[in-house]
């Protein structure tokens, strides 16, 4: 990596103490916060009395860790969607030095020094004004991708550049629906008797079953902006009082609601764990679940305030006469968020091996209690979620079902 930046870029032109290392695990402390699918290094180097650094990222047609064959030009697409949301909330994103087409790679900024959200929700540390940003970075860079700000032809175009088939697919077949395997099938992969009951529970739920599949189409159909497509706490990057978003491989003209939700199925699995968790002092578990509780509604109400005032200032005519029909929006997008939650957090804790949200529970009864209270409030929000017309009553709901639980354990 260090010859190739030499060769293609003046990146190390008078740099000294140059080392090289690849990232070799996407669920690391501290780090690229990728690595799983990709092939990523980091340079670090001395120059100009400073300690610097840059991330090297290659895809190739197949991915590092899953046996599975996928485009080399998610890449570039990678890159370009970095390119537009970096123009809309550059505070967001990570700088971008180089594109190599051919070789499929791209240089960006780098953020060793940051560290990854899901491990410091691990240890139960609060972020200042996080929900405040994560509502920001998806409202802004959602809105100005839309067709209610867009000239509709030149959404049109966006929406066909990045159409993103095989990513997409990934999320379709594996998440919604694992794989449309048997039952057994899909469960045993976890090797747990224990956990294999819980999934057992909820794949044999025909109603749970029909609203994975209403979740998927409105996936697969309802094209309302540019999407990140893969928005976790393990893709984002917090110092300080700043936020950083990376790894947009997955990019797509989706629906407003689907990075919300992707990304409060991590809240709702951490707000699950932390009655079972070790705790550091007393009382600790219990204020850092409420805090995921407001954050859940500030994420929300933080995204629909600034939506909605951009939409006032720079919404195409057309749009500009029906409140009700912003309100529809609103609560559309509040019952999709809970729906694409639910079934991302069932996905992750059912099929999936490993869930870091869980990891710190040691204790292997505590452990498996966390993801049952995960499981019993994704499915109550799966399937009631029609019901909800205000965010307040989700987290009321929650907390009821997390109480009604521990009475029990």
């Amino acid at each position: 990596m260090i010859d190739y930046l030499k060769q293609n870029t003046d990146i190390l032109c008078g740099a000294e103490n140059i080392n090289s290392r690849a990232f070799e695990n996407k669920d690391s402390e501290s780090g690229s916060g990728d690595g799983y699918v990709n092939f990523v290094f980091c340079v670090s180097y001395y120059i100009n009395n400073k300690n610097k650094s840059v991330v090297i990222k290659q895809a190739r047609p197949y991915s590092k860790h899953i046996p599975l064959e996928l485009p080399a030009e998610r890449n570039k697409l990678e890159y370009e969607a970095i390119r537009v949301k970096r123009a809309l909330v550059p505070e967001y994103l990570p700088e971008l030095y180089y594109l190599d087409e051919k070789n499929h790679i791209f240089i960006m900024e780098s953020f060793t020094e940051w560290k990854i959200l899901r491990y410091q929700f691990n240890k139960m540390k609060k972020q200042k004004k996080l929900a405040e940003k994560i509502g920001e970075f998806l409202a802004v860079s959602n809105f100005f991708t839309s067709e209610i700000y867009l000239e509709t032809g030149l959404f049109r175009k966006i929406e066909r550049a990045f159409c993103n088939c095989a990513m997409r697919q990934i999320m379709e077949n594996g998440i919604f629906i694992p794989e449309f395997q048997p039952i057994g099938e899909v469960v045993n992969r976890n090797n747990d008797p224990d956990l294999y009951a819980i999934s057992r529970n909820i794949w044999e739920d025909r109603e749970t079953i029909a609203q994975c599949y209403v979740m998927r189409d409105i996936y697969m159909h309802k094209g309302e902006c540019l999407i990140h497509g893969d928005f976790h706490t393990s893709n984002i990057f917090i110092k300080d009082d700043k936020m950083k978003v990376i790894d947009m491989e997955y990019a797509f003209i989706g629906p407003y609601s689907y990075d919300l939700g992707y990304l409060i199925n991590n809240f709702i699995s951490q707000y699950a764990a932390c009655p079972f968790k070790p705790e550091k002092r007393e009382g600790q578990s219990g204020d850092f679940a409420n805090y995921l509780l407001e954050s859940i509604k500030e994420i929300y109400i933080s995204y629909v305030k600034i939506f909605d005032t951009l939409w006032d200032r720079f919404g195409k005519a057309a749009y500009s006469f029906s409140r009700e029909y912003r309100k529809e929006i609103y609560v559309n997008l509040l019952q999709e968020m809970l729906g694409f939650a639910a079934v991302a957090n069932i996905s992750r804790i059912t099929v999936l091996t490993g869930f870091p949200d869980f990891d710190i529970i040691e204790d292997r009864e505590k452990h498996i209690h966390a993801k049952r209270l995960s499981l019993i409030i994704s499915q109550y929000l799966l399937k009631e979620r029609k019901k909800y017309t205000d965010i307040d009553h989700v987290i009321k709901d929650m907390e009821f079902i997390s109480k009604g639980y521990l009475l029990y354990v």
